[in-house]
């Protein structure tokens, strides 16, 4: 992102969205599997905007994962449906 002086045009390339998440956010996780909804929180290891995957980490446990950003501040939890 560059500053744009009076008169002058602005490109695309010269403007970026802001981030929904940004790196070392404490984000909301919001995770459905089946009947089961999980909520808590998170520290984000990765910027992101709204439909970016993410890696996570959980406070507690520092167990790192992969999560899909869908709106400010929240992520839900990518689960792996090949694994039973």
């Amino acid at each position: 992102v560059k500053a744009a002086k009076p008169g002058e045009a602005i490109l695309a390339e010269d403007a970026r969205r802001a981030d929904a998440v940004r790196r070392g956010d404490v984000v909301e996780v919001d995770t459905k599997h089946g009947s089961w909804r999980i909520q808590a929180s998170a520290r984000a290891l990765e910027s992101g905007d709204v439909d970016d995957l993410i890696m996570a980490e959980d406070p507690g446990s520092r167990k790192r994962y992969r999560a899909r950003v869908i709106g400010p501040g929240r992520i839900s939890v990518v689960v792996d449906r090949s694994i039973r």
